[in-house]
């Protein structure tokens, strides 16, 4: 999918610059005309059909380079495909990297050390302060949890659970929003 995004990217960015990087003159105008090439690779073609046409080239190069390239094993995709959100084993690959689990010192500022515009701006912007240094360290006094690789795979399957009711109300507004795109790309197009 990268390398079809990447390949859709300077496609597109050529076209766009041939579509701006020359202007057509009106018509009786005593200005030259554009090439030839110019008008059977822009002039002539629409900006739809051309839309079209790029996303033929997105997904053949898409679909190319996925099988060109080795699939990953079944022991990597756990949680990452439609299929096996639900799966509780532990994925190798991400989950194999053995990161600190203890919370990181990120100090809570102290009030009276901070100057008067900067504590508003932090009312402001949501940031929580400390009264004093006292207070600012008795936080970080709490025990660290060591969680094993199969409590967190646990953990990140739980958190994939949506109530039947969240899936309909999304469901519900993916097809109304693409009703009314649909709606305005046949109206205005």
């Amino acid at each position: 999918a990268f390398w079809g995004l990447m390949v859709g990217l300077v496609v597109g960015l050529i076209r766009f610059g041939l579509e701006f990087g020359v202007t057509v003159p009106p018509c009786g105008s005593d200005q030259p005309r554009p090439p030839a090439w110019w008008q059977s690779l822009v002039g002539d073609i629409h900006y739809l059909h051309f839309g079209l046409l790029l996303w033929g080239i997105s997904g053949a190069v898409a679909i190319g380079v996925s099988l060109m390239t080795p699939p990953p094993r079944r022991e990597e995709l756990y949680r990452l495909t439609w299929w096996s959100k639900d799966a509780t084993e532990v994925r190798e690959g991400e989950d194999d990297h053995n990161f600190d689990q203890s919370p990181k010192q990120n100090l809570k500022p102290i009030k009276s050390d901070l100057p008067t515009w900067r504590v508003y701006f932090n009312y402001l912007c949501g940031v929580e302060m400390a009264s004093d240094a006292e207070e600012q360290q008795t936080e970080f006094k709490q025990p660290v949890v060591r969680k094993s690789a199969e409590e967190i795979a646990l953990e990140c399957a739980e958190s994939l659970y949506e109530p039947d009711w969240k899936k309909l109300m999304v469901d519900s507004n993916a097809v109304l929003l693409m009703s009314v795109a649909m709606f305005f790309w046949g109206f205005y197009a």
